[in-house]
């Protein structure tokens, strides 16, 4: 069932944000402990990570589609790696080459688009998930009334102007 506006709240919006970039950094982390990650040859790994749960089994694959390498991942800390939308291959439509190597890996796991994952700048992911985390809380707040006014970036006030010297504003409708 998709959510209606009415009931998707602000915490809703910030776990899911929250799932979805522990997800894309889970497989950052793990591809990073592989050769996958800075072989250029490399276009595609196919995951396997339902034939055992504690590993995963990673096969390279190139742009023509051949199979380039396999590497075995211990799974030591429980999280696998599930599917991130932003790196997988159906969602960024790379072209797999029919009748190769990787056309016939099945639907046994899920294709990791490398191209998408080596522009994926953690930093800037980290940034953006913080921030659509609080405005997502902001919303509830803001709706639920105990939020009136919040600023971003720059503070307006001058250096050389502090808190105190800035009058009282109440509420409105409060005297």
């Amino acid at each position: 069932m998709k959510p209606t506006s009415e009931s998707v709240t602000g915490f809703d919006q910030a776990w899911n944000a929250m799932r979805c970039y522990e997800a894309r950094s889970r497989v950052n982390d793990k591809m990073a402990r592989t050769m996958f990650l800075n072989d250029e040859r490399i276009a595609f790994v196919h995951v396997d990570s339902s034939s055992r749960p504690d590993h995963m089994v990673l096969t390279a694959f190139g742009g023509n589609g051949a199979r380039l390498g396999v590497e075995t991942i211990c799974n030591d800390d429980g999280g696998g790696l599930d599917l991130a939308p932003e790196f997988s291959h159906r969602p960024t439509r790379p072209v797999v080459p029919a009748v190769s190597d990787l056309d016939q890996v099945g639907e046994d796991g899920w294709i990791i688009a490398m191209n998408a994952l080596r522009a994926y700048d953690a930093d800037a992911d980290r940034r953006k998930t913080q921030k659509t985390i609080v405005v997502a809380h902001l919303q509830d707040m803001v709706k639920d009334g105990e939020a009136r006014c919040f600023l971003f970036g720059e503070s307006l006030m001058a250096p050389e102007t502090s808190v105190a010297d800035q009058p009282d504003i109440d509420p409105p409708g409060k005297p």
